[in-house]
């Protein structure tokens, strides 16, 4: 995929998802591999059984309700948190996340 369609992909996700539109740099700042213990994937087009995982911040502002379009995740709620608030939130539900969510916080990211 060209750097180009890469940087398209996550700014529509992140559209789709969450009704935001991307106003700053995006900044990568770790990554890692993820091995699935289910026998196929999550959804069909993802990587199975091995997927890459990367994160990165950047300035975002909400600009409407998440698109959901067909086939795609529907979400029905955006949580918008300060960050320590956030991985607090994310702790009980995702401490994966929410410890990358502190690792931003460390790293002066966020």
């Amino acid at each position: 995929m060209s750097s180009a369609n890469r940087s398209s992909s996550w700014r529509v996700e992140l559209l789709e998802e969450a009704g935001a539109r991307v106003s700053g740099t995006l900044h990568p700042f770790a990554s890692h591999v993820a091995d699935s213990l289910r026998d196929h994937p999550y959804r069909p087009h993802l990587p199975h059984p091995r997927s890459y995982w990367s994160y990165a911040t950047v300035r975002a502002e909400l600009s409407g309700l998440p698109t959901n379009p067909p086939g795609g995740e529907h979400v029905v709620d955006v949580l918008t948190l300060p960050p320590r608030e956030a991985a607090d939130y994310l702790e009980v539900h995702d401490p994966l996340h929410a410890d990358v969510v502190r690792l931003a916080l460390a790293m002066g990211l966020i």
